[in-house]
């Protein structure tokens, strides 16, 4: 197990920049792989920092294979309602139910009282798999994990076929991290990283799971509340959302940092749209 360096004080520089510009960010839009009707770019209305932009494309990520890490709470004691091995099943069972052998790239970070990177950009799932295990201690710093796996993941190039996500799977505990929520969060809108955590349910209505919807929605990804009985569970909800993925292409001036970000699809406004509250213009 490689311990991970301990992470310098967390900062973002904001550099100005008023040239015309191209960014690139993914959302989802919920049924839209489901639709007789493709998004069209002239037809999803953008806004960033208030001011709308032109969208130069929207193409489906539904086809792209899965650059992904993989941020699992390995601490011996969890609060799911069954235990480490409950904890470790759902892990296990999304390596084997989403992830494609030899065509997606995983990298698996299991953290507890400190953050270990155990499997780098390995194309076999079950060399992931089998270094879940239930071995670390508390204090929990799953904030410190986060921003670790994305400064580490946003160094590696993006392949022209893949799609970079995150994956989570934890009890949403946090103590003793050196970086707060807001921080991670940061983390994932500045890399353009969506983030998808399974949390169990029975932390939905707690200071805990409300923690996890902030990071999820705010990154553009989503979070998956699960049931107490996880024996047979499918990831149906996940499979989705990948295949109702898109790449939104803008065109930018005048902007630059962290900046609000506003998406709509008008002749649809009742199809949700998940995407980051900010996106990062450098």
């Amino acid at each position: 197990m490689k311990c991970l360096a301990r992470l310098a004080p967390f900062c973002f520089l904001t550099i100005a920049s008023y040239a015309q510009q191209t960014i690139s960010l993914p959302i989802i839009v919920e049924g839209a792989s489901q639709s007789s009707l493709p998004i069209q770019a002239a037809n999803v209305k953008v806004e960033v920092n208030h001011e709308p932009v032109p969208v130069a494309s929207a193409t489906s990520l539904s086809d792209k294979h899965l650059q992904y890490v993989l941020i699992n709470d390995a601490r011996v004691h969890v609060k799911w309602p069954g235990g480490t091995d409950q904890q470790a099943q759902v892990a296990k069972e999304l390596l084997k139910q989403v992830i494609t052998p030899g065509s997606d790239i995983g990298t698996l970070i299991n953290y507890g009282d400190g953050v270990f990177l155990d499997v780098e950009n390995e194309r076999d799932p079950k060399k992931l798999s089998s270094k879940i295990a239930a071995d670390a201690t508390s204090p929990t710093r799953l904030y410190d994990a986060i921003v670790t796996g994305v400064q580490r993941f946003a160094k590696q190039p993006a392949s022209p076929d893949g799609r970079k996500v995150i994956f989570l799977v934890c009890d949403a505990m946090e103590s003793e991290s050196h970086v707060s929520l807001e921080d991670a969060v940061k983390a994932l809108q500045k890399a353009s990283l969506p983030i998808f955590v399974f949390v169990p349910s029975h932390l939905e209505k707690k200071k805990e799971g409300q923690s996890m919807r902030e990071l999820a929605e705010n990154s553009g990804g989503r979070v998956y509340f699960l049931p107490p009985n996880t024996k047979h569970l499918k990831f149906d909800s996940l499979k989705s959302d990948l295949a109702d993925s898109f790449l939104l292409t803008l065109s930018l001036t005048s902007q630059k940092g962290l900046v609000p970000l506003s998406i709509a699809e008008p002749g649809s406004p009742q199809t949700p749209i998940h995407y980051p509250r900010q996106v990062f213009v450098p």
